[in-house]
């Protein structure tokens, strides 16, 4: 067997179009493909700066024809001295961002610390290019089983690029897309090497959808939508830009963002190459209507009576036992904290879960890593605001089972510990 590592030397990897002639589609949720017929538009700033700042341009380039919201809340940046990202409450901005427009949320995970919040808050989890080859770092995203957006190294060749690919399929995450954003050259009148070689020739050797990043790849705003027409002529599956409302006062990359009307213009022209080759642009994600929370509403109403319905009878049994309801349904961030507590100075952040016969529901389980991120985060946020002086904090589970016309609770204090 030979030990040349070159695709095509050796038996394939899991990434070689060989196994997978078709190809594979990435699903982001909300009817968002990457890797199908229609080619996406992702785009947002590159930094979190603050609410107002993300949920204007969030919504702009939704109005522009954007179908997936990029946005930086964890930065990795060459300077320590530059701006790092908002880190937690960029992610909160981002889901609420999502919330509001409806479109799914690609951002960057830095190391291994940031992978689960990343994880909880994301539709989408991006490897960047300082981190291509970070093997520690690819594993644990590929462990979480999101989708995958890596970046190619700005030094790295294809090969190494679809290696890196390869430890997410290892891990056995699939759904992996890769982004050509630009490589070194030796020419300082260029920031990077757009090359845009990369994407027919990746075409050729993997499976995995295709995304362009024109925006670092010119690193120059009047650069930014040429390279995006000519990348979908190419061939790309999609593209990412940055984008920012006052690309002046950006608090990075802003020499290399565009506004929001020049991403409308820059959508329309990539629709028409779109075409040209073929393909056709994702459509625009529609406005958020009532009539979509009232089908999100009727879908989920049975379920949630159900949570509801236990909730109420947790709260009246730890009532019943001497505890006062400091909260409930105290939400910070994706999570809620369904309950929150206070006896004898003991403050209880406590987890509900409601199992019913005729509906289903979920019994008491461990609560995984990501999850109990968020309601840790939730909690701080609440002692921040709430807290008690010299209170002791601890996180508890209530069981309620339903059914039969009765009910069964069970109470476990200290359920599990940050």
């Amino acid at each position: 067997m030979s030990d040349d590592p070159r695709v095509g030397a050796r038996p394939p990897w899991r990434v070689s179009r060989e196994l997978r002639p078709e190809g594979t589609v990435v699903d982001l949720g909300g009817g968002v493909l990457l890797g199908g017929p229609e080619v996406a538009v992702m785009a947002g700033p590159c930094a979190v700066e603050g609410r107002t700042q993300m949920l204007e341009i969030a919504e702009a380039v939704r109005a522009a024809g954007a179908t997936v919201l990029r946005g930086g809340a964890f930065k990795p940046r060459t300077s320590p001295y530059s701006f790092q990202g908002l880190g937690v409450r960029g992610l909160e901005l981002l889901a609420e961002a999502r919330a509001a427009t409806g479109m799914p949320v690609v951002t960057e995970a830095v190391d291994t610390e940031s992978v689960p919040p990343v994880a909880e808050y994301a539709d989408m989890i991006q490897v960047g290019a300082r981190n291509m080859q970070n093997f520690g770092l690819l594993r644990r995203v590929g462990r979480t089983g999101k989708p995958v957006l890596l970046k190619r190294g700005m030094g790295a060749t294809i090969d190494e690029l679809l290696l890196a690919a390869e430890y997410f399929l290892a891990e056995g995450s699939e759904a992996v897309a890769l982004c050509e954003r630009g490589v070194r050259g030796f020419d300082p009148a260029a920031l990077h090497v757009f090359d845009l070689n990369a994407i027919p020739l990746l075409r050729s050797l993997t499976h995995l959808p295709l995304i362009a990043d024109p925006s670092h790849g010119t690193g120059v705003r009047a650069h930014v939508a040429p390279m995006a027409r000519a990348a979908v002529a190419a061939g790309a599956d999609g593209i990412i830009v940055e984008v920012h409302t006052n690309p002046s006062e950006a608090r990075s990359d802003g020499a290399q963002s565009i506004d929001p009307g020049q991403l409308r213009e820059l959508v329309s022209e990539c629709g028409a190459v779109a075409r040209a080759v073929g393909r056709s642009l994702a459509p625009p994600r529609p406005a958020p209507a009532a009539v979509a929370g009232r089908e999100r509403r009727s879908a989920m109403s049975g379920r949630q009576s159900v949570g509801r319905r236990g909730e109420e009878l947790a709260a009246a049994y730890l009532v019943e036992r001497g505890w006062r309801i400091l909260a409930r349904n105290y939400r910070a961030g994706p999570k809620e904290i369904d309950i929150v507590a206070e006896r004898g100075g003991v403050v209880a952040f406590g987890e509900v879960k409601t199992r019913a016969t005729a509906t289903g529901g979920t019994p008491l389980e461990p609560i995984r890593a990501p999850k109990r991120w968020a309601v840790e985060a939730a909690a701080r946020r609440w002692i921040h605001e709430h807290g008690q002086r010299g209170a002791a904090y601890r996180f508890d589970a209530v069981a309620v089972q339903l059914g039969g016309g009765g009910h069964d609770i069970s109470h476990i204090p200290d359920a599990w510990r940050p």
